[in-house]
C-alpha cells in the first residue's frame, strides 16, 4: 500500500460480546471518513462484527485464557484490508 495516501486504523478488542457495540461503532465512524461507497462500508463492518462475534463465542472456552482481538483495518485509496489477530 501507498503511506501518502493510507489511512489507518488500530484497536484491542477484548473477548467479550458486550464490548463488541462500542468497537463496531468505531469502525463505522472511521469507515465514514473514507472515500468508499455506501455498500462497502456496509460490507466491511459486517464481516468485522461476523468474525468479531465468531472469535468471541466460538474460539473460546473456560479451560483458555480470552486475550483480546488486535484489530486493523487499512486503505490505501484503492484496496482496504481488515485484520483481526488473537495477541
Amino acid at each position: 500500500m501507498d503511506k501518502a495516501n493510507e489511512s489507518y486504523m488500530h484497536l484491542k478488542l477484548e473477548c467479550d460480546i458486550s464490548a463488541l457495540s462500542g468497537a463496531s461503532k468505531t469502525i463505522e465512524a472511521f469507515l465514514d471518513g473514507l472515500k468508499i461507497g455506501s455498500k462497502e462500508r456496509y460490507v466491511v463492518a459486517l464481516a468485522f462484527e461476523e468474525m468479531a462475534s465468531n472469535i468471541i463465542k466460538y474460539g473460546f472456552d473456560k479451560k483458555h485464557p480470552v486475550s483480546p482481538i488486535d484489530v486493523r483495518l487499512a486503505f490505501d485509496g484503492k484496496a482496504l484490508a481488515l485484520a483481526l489477530q488473537l495477541t
